[in-house]
């Protein structure tokens, strides 16, 4: 393996867990457990939300978090977009402009699933403010905290990205001419 690939291929595997992450972040209702007196009493998600009343689990959808899973969504979509990139890089060469668009896409990716993150915490609390008005204890659930490991490995990729496209640009200008200015007489 070429020393040059391995960020990629490091940015591949991470991103790849990212996907997986927030596709399984995204299809549960487990963003806030509700608790009441200790006992889970139900749990809700961004698409819908499930109460346990007398050992029956009844789920309904709602509409509260569909800005924050809106923005969740954009950003795994621009995750898809790029390992796309990274497999044109992986498959046809070290290709300069492809490098240099994978900063910029990781960074709005990691941008939009963060404020996705802090968008859908109080949407959360709101949906579960008009739920149940009993006094319950909202705790993060497993969705929200694969969406924070999310984020996360988003963030290392990001860092990553910006390592390999310095370390590619310093590579592609080491053996280039100096710049000379015609217009500078000595």
């Amino acid at each position: 393996m070429e020393q040059s690939r391995l960020p990629l291929y490091v940015s591949l595997i991470l991103s790849g867990l990212t996907v997986l992450f927030t596709i399984i972040s995204l299809s549960t209702a487990s963003w806030g457990i509700l608790r009441h007196e200790g006992v889970e009493v139900g749990s809700t998600g961004l698409f819908r939300s499930c109460l346990t009343l007398a050992g029956i689990n009844i789920c309904g959808s709602h509409s509260i978090l569909n800005p924050p899973a809106g923005l969740i969504i954009v950003g795994f979509l621009l995750v898809c977009l790029a390992l796309t990139i990274i497999g044109i890089i992986l498959c046809r060469g070290n290709i300069f402009a492809c490098n240099l668009l994978l900063m910029p896409t990781f960074f709005f990716a990691t941008l939009f699933l963060l404020c996705g993150l802090v968008t859908s915490w109080k949407a959360v609390l709101l949906a579960a403010e008009t739920q149940d008005k009993l006094e319950t204890v909202i705790v993060p659930g497993s969705s929200y905290n694969l969406m924070v490991t999310s984020t996360v490995f988003l963030f290392i990729v990001t860092v990553i990205a910006a390592y390999s496209y310095g370390a590619h640009s310093s590579t592609s200008n080491a053996g280039s001419a100096p710049i000379s200015n015609p217009s500078v007489t000595t």
